[in-house]
């Protein structure tokens, strides 16, 4: 089979699948013990994507080598090696013997918290300003990248949802973001869709053509009716706004 056929994709999945349905059949056996998650939340025990896979479980010795054996089984079977100088292994709480003693023994580089996965990151505890500020970062460069002047506030719009959004859409729906990082993402947008300038406000006035009732015989009703037309009027002012 050469390179760019067609039938390549599917026989990586096929291989890929092999590959969690073992690690799967580890966890069931007990030989990988998994991280516990809250309440609420089960923690998986792998998670794959393209050709990456990342795996949670606990730090025992055994089943850092049962993980080994089958990697080693896996490329025997398959030609697909692990690539040490791409791979990192992140630790928890534990100490800096037992550390070293499992960088030893699988090979790997030794990350630390926090760091980016596939655009989102990946941090311990409650979401902060600082988890998030670069991608809020690259939003805010997006912005002052684009020539607003050259376009119509239709074009604004249209990018801020094809383009802004879609670099929130997988971090947002996974943490609860601070309210203060967003509401300054949201005056960005706001200056951008009506100045052109994130950094420049501009005020929008809107234009109101208020219609009164007909004219009855009665004063007393030709006024209450006027306020009432008034006051409708006003509500649909301040509901589109």
């Amino acid at each position: 089979m050469r390179q760019g056929d067609p039938l390549s994709p599917l026989l990586f999945c096929i291989a890929e699948d092999v590959l969690s349905r073992s690690i799967t059949l580890l966890v069931e056996q007990g030989k990988i013990d998994r991280i516990k998650g809250s309440r609420y939340c089960n923690v998986p025990s792998h998670s794959l994507y393209a050709d990456d896979i990342m795996i949670f479980c606990k730090g025992r010795i055994a089943s850092i080598q049962a993980l080994m054996q089958l990697f080693n089984s896996s490329a025997l079977a398959s030609g697909q090696l692990i690539n040490p100088s791409k791979s990192t292994a992140f630790y928890g709480s534990i100490s800096t013997t037992r550390i070293d003693h499992i960088t030893e023994l699988i090979g790997l580089n030794k990350g630390s918290l926090p760091f980016t996965y596939l655009g989102v990151p990946i941090f311990k505890g409650k979401p902060k300003k600082s988890h998030l500020q670069p991608i809020a970062d690259k939003i805010k460069s997006k912005h002052s990248a684009w020539k607003a002047s050259l376009l119509s506030i239709a074009g604004r719009v249209t990018l801020v949802k094809s383009v802004i959004q879609g670099m929130m859409v997988h971090s947002i729906s996974i943490y609860s973001w601070p309210k203060k990082l967003l509401k300054e993402i949201e005056t960005w947008i706001r200056n951008f869709i009506w100045s052109g300038d994130i950094a420049k406000r501009k005020l929008v006035t809107v234009s109101v053509t208020p219609r009164f009732p007909k004219q009855h015989n009665n004063i007393n009703n030709n006024q209450s009716s006027t306020n009432t037309g008034m006051s409708h009027c006003f509500s649909k002012l301040l509901n589109r706004i």
